[in-house]
């Protein structure tokens, strides 16, 4: 598995390769997700990038068996739980995911967030 360095570095990589979102909770993103044991990222993608964002990341199955959801990474030698949803899979209804990528925002902390207009 591997770890990354920091949040900021993982974000970067996977901006250059995919189009995904952060969905919530990320107001006080880079304090919470180590420091303060917030420690849950909830992303969006394409259907077709969810095994390679999962792959890319490194991410391991959280549960006991692989239900496609649950996964967790590992940022500065701590464990970070992953949630992966993508387009279609009922979450959110299927036309606001496909919106929500298209119109995503990339925060000035170096992740991409919805479209806050």
């Amino acid at each position: 598995m591997k770890n990354w360095a920091c949040a900021e570095e993982m974000f970067s990589e996977l901006n250059h390769q995919f189009v995904y979102l952060v969905l919530r909770n990320y107001e006080k993103f880079y304090a919470s997700i180590l420091l303060d044991r917030h420690a849950d990222i909830d992303v969006l993608c394409k259907k077709s990038d969810k095994k390679k964002i999962v792959c890319f990341l490194e991410a391991e199955p959280r549960l006991d068996k692989d239900d496609g959801i649950h996964y967790r990474i590992l940022i500065d030698s701590e464990y970070v739980p992953l949630d992966m949803r993508c387009v279609g899979d009922g979450y959110y209804d299927k036309e606001w995911e496909v919106d929500m990528l298209a119109h995503r925002q990339l925060d000035s902390r170096g992740f991409y967030h919805m479209s806050m207009d």
